[in-house]
């Protein structure tokens, strides 16, 4: 908090200066710095960047798609395959596309170019009656700090000391000459990127009246019928980068029929379908083996699972963000292989077949303990159900009378209400009940308490599973089959 007045005060004394940022390198998609300003500067970028927006949205194209509201992903590709389908008349005609990529584009940006460019903007704002001369004066002085700073000098590395030799130099930010770069991670660098681009926008749509137009960052598609134009704005473009914003194109770019599909943001897209690009499916795998080999393991005797909330909501965070980006795709096939490829997964998960994700390991919505019972018995069909209650663990009706046949001790004398019978024990003893329960190679889950529901009931999810060979794995769209080889739950095929 003390920071925050400080910052406070700093800004209303004009004395306010960025600070160094820290930084790490990411090797996915391709190893790159990414830079994060100290928590009171990103307050400031917070404040600075809406009110630049505001400023700016009147001027940017319709199809400049990256970190504005109501455009995004999957609005770029959206419009990008409705200007496909245009210009080969729903798929009648021949068509083509020119995609370009813009070589090492945030570390060549012209900062005192593009200052001028924020201070042209605001003037005109001011003059028009649209923002107060004050107004556009602090925005003005508050850019110009932001953009006077070196964004790689005086930066602390936080990670791992090898990857940053994986970054290209031409990629290293600390390599670049002054007034030069833009710190890829700091939320104004994403702004100032847009309104850089906003004059090849400009260009493109109004000079080179190209209707069929998307970019997303520095990444361009343009569409037309007839591959000799595409080719002439080539041309067009590369030369206006370098005479106008000091950029380059990484290379000649790609020509090619609209039918062949255009490799665009994680997708493959043609005019009638689209289709989830295999990077985005080779990452999730990357990315599942360690997830399964961490809460599945693997014994002689069977299989356990093993549950704890922060790598289980880790792994429903980032399968439910690859099936997200399926669903907007053709892709059921892609993720039920998927799924075959990872059977662990249906101990874990359900998938609609709009590919949305139901999870094994809680009910979607209960009224009490025994309706909690009751879908975790519905669930997991032939396994006995340990639940918890407070400090102890409690087994119900026909799996009570079973257990306390097998271990030769008495039901509790009055049952927990709802329930014909009740058999409890401290949860000090469920380790050593468990042990016995494999030794006998009775199939078993135990559900922990986890917090409240909104109602104020207990949250009970799945912790703890254990089942014996051969273990009963029900595929994605497929009925249930028998795993018999503990290899089948890691191996790739």
């Amino acid at each position: 908090m003390n920071h925050l007045v400080d910052t406070r005060q700093a800004l209303a004394t004009r004395q306010w200066r960025p600070h160094p940022s820290t930084w790490f390198v990411t090797l996915r998609p391709k190893a790159r710095e990414v830079h994060c300003a100290p928590f009171a500067d990103r307050v400031v970028h917070h404040w600075l960047v809406p009110r630049l927006e505001t400023a700016f949205e009147p001027v940017f194209i319709h199809d400049s798609h990256s970190n504005r509201v109501g455009h995004g992903v999957l609005h770029a590709v959206e419009r990008l395959q409705g200007h496909l389908r245009r210009a080969s008349a729903n798929g009648k005609r021949p068509a083509c596309y020119l995609q370009l990529d813009i070589a090492n584009f945030f570390n060549t940006v012209n900062r005192r170019h593009l200052y001028r460019m924020i201070r042209h903007r605001l003037r005109r704002q001011a003059e028009n009656n649209r923002m107060a001369w004050r107004e556009a004066e602090a925005l003005l002085w508050l850019t110009g700090r932001i953009l006077a700073q070196e964004p790689a000098e005086a930066a602390i590395y936080k990670g791992v000391p090898s990857r940053k030799e994986r970054v290209p130099r031409h990629k290293r930010l600390s390599l670049v000459p002054d007034g030069f770069g833009l710190a890829i991670g700091n939320l104004p660098s994403q702004l100032f990127a847009n309104i850089y681009l906003n004059e090849l926008d400009q260009f493109v749509k109004h000079q080179l009246r190209c209707r069929g137009y998307v970019r997303y960052v520095d990444d361009l598609v343009l569409v037309h019928q007839h591959d000799r134009q595409l080719a002439q704005w080539r041309t067009d473009i590369s030369a206006f980068l370098d005479a106008s914003l000091g950029l380059q194109l990484r290379d000649a770019g790609r020509i090619d029929s609209v039918y062949r599909g255009v490799d665009f943001l994680g997708y493959i897209v043609r005019p009638g379908y689209r289709l989830v690009r295999n990077r985005v499916i080779q990452h999730l795998d990357e990315r599942l083996y360690p997830a399964g080999r961490g809460l599945v393991q693997v014994t002689g005797s069977g299989v356990t699972l093993d549950l704890p909330k922060a790598p289980r909501e880790a792994l429903r965070a980032t399968l439910a963000s690859y099936l997200g980006h399926g669903r907007h795709a053709a892709a059921w096939r892609l993720f039920q292989r998927v799924f075959q490829r990872h059977p662990w997964l249906n101990l874990l998960f359900t998938v609609h077949d709009d590919l949305r994700l139901k999870p094994r390991w809680q009910p979607p919505a209960v009224s009490g303990l025994r309706g909690q019972w009751r879908w975790f018995i519905r669930q997991w069909p032939g396994a006995l159900v340990l639940v918890q209650t407070g400090h102890r663990f409690e087994v119900y009706n026909h799996q009570a009378e079973d257990i306390a046949q097998r271990l030769h001790t008495p039901l509790d004398t009055v049952p927990r209400r709802a329930f014909a019978s009740t058999l409890s024990r401290p949860l000090k003893h469920l380790k050593g009940l468990r042990r016995h329960l494999r030794r006998q190679g009775v199939p078993h889950l135990f559900v922990a308490e986890e917090g409240h529901l909104p109602g104020g009931l207990k949250r009970r999810v799945l912790r703890l599973a254990w089942w014996p060979w051969p273990t009963p794995i029900a595929p994605v769209g497929q009925n249930p089959r028998v795993v018999t080889n503990p290899c089948i739950l890691y191996a790739p095929f």
